[in-house]
This record gives structure tokens, sequence and C-alpha cells, in this order.
């Protein structure tokens, strides 16, 4: 329900001396496009959305309305203006995006690169049993000075044209629902330690 929003909190306790132990909360857990919406909402407020602001709000209300008509588990976030949305994979960490540009559209598998450096590489030894389970070729694309590396699948398109959203819209959920289920088993299954770093 867009009017819930969830989030994993860790709880320690700090004491300094013989002072009264008092509760540090550190977030663990958060919905991946929390940050984005608050502080999108925060520069946004009051503001009247440019043109394609707006064309993003009516590709994502469109796109939501595609899959909220079908059989499937992917669950559509509220339309914001952005040219991207996220989507859970099973694991925090690591993110399914669906990108919506002016000439392409493109569907992303992110992994964290500060806490989880380990994740892209340990997924791209696999890359010949992954694609050929997707059907389709990949993007690897590590970007280790980055917040986030990313596998991506793209395909070139206007797609500002309200005409071609139809096929669009299909072609974004058919790879969404393709890539989490290749890849949500792959990610629970991640172990860092398995992942030496060469120099």
């Amino acid at each position: 329900d867009d009017g819930f929003h969830f989030f994993g909190l860790e709880v320690e306790l700090w004491q300094i001396g013989d002072s009264v132990a008092a509760p540090k909360f550190n977030v663990v857990a958060k919905p991946n496009d929390w940050a984005k919406t608050v502080r999108e909402a925060a520069h946004g407020h009051g503001k009247a959305l440019t043109p394609g602001q707006q064309t993003q709000v009516d590709y994502w209300a469109s796109f939501a309305a595609y899959i909220n008509g079908r059989d499937t588990t992917i669950r559509p976030p509220k339309p914001y203006p952005s040219n991207w949305m996220g989507y859970g994979v099973g694991r925090t960490g690591a993110q399914m995006i669906a990108i919506f540009n002016k000439a392409e559209v493109c569907v992303y598998l992110e992994t964290e690169n500060r806490d989880h450096p380990a994740w892209f590489h340990l997924l791209k030894q696999d890359r010949d049993a992954i694609e050929a389970e997707l059907g389709f070729e990949l993007t690897w694309d590590e970007k280790p000075d980055n917040k986030w590396s990313c596998i991506r699948v793209r395909r070139e398109a206007d797609a500002r044209d309200p005409d071609q959203w139809p096929e669009l819209h299909a072609w974004m959920l058919e790879k969404l629902e393709t890539m989490r289920r290749v890849f949500k088993v792959r990610v629970k299954a991640l172990d860092e330690s398995q992942w030496t770093p060469s120099d």
C-alpha cells in the first residue's frame, strides 16, 4: 500500500564511563526509493511540474496501470517525476531499476559497491549461465567509484511518444519479471567471502 513504508532498525546501547546507556538507532533497511522520494518532494513542494517532469509522471502512471492489469508479482511504486523507478529483488544492497529516457528504456540490476563490493564480481562470474537463463545478453558495468554498479538491458525508442508506450510497457515488464526471477535467488545466496579482490 502506498500509505506505508517499512524500515529495519538496529538498536545499539552506547555508554561512556559510568553514564546511563543511551540508545543509538541504525537504519539497516529502507524502501528503495525513500531518500530520492523525500528529496524530490522537498525540492518540488509547491512547484508546478515542467513538461518533461509531467511526461515522466504520465509514463509511470501509465506503466502502473499496465502492470495492475496483468498477473505479475511486480508491484509499481507511486508515480512521481523521475526518469527511474525502483523495484525490490529480495535483499538490501541490490535493486531492480526501470529507466525511462528520451531515446531509450532500460532495466537494471544494481548492486551497492560500498557495503557489498564483491556482489557485482560474484554475479559476473556466472555471466554465461545468467545470460543463457535470461535468453538475452546484458551489459555489465562495474562502477567502483560510484555507489552502484549495474547490470542492464536497454532498448532504443522514442520514449516520449505516448503511442509507443504500450509496446514499451510490455518490454519493460517482461525484462523486470525475467531479470528478477533469474537474479533473485542468486542475489540472496551471495557470499562475499567467496571473492578475493585482485591487486
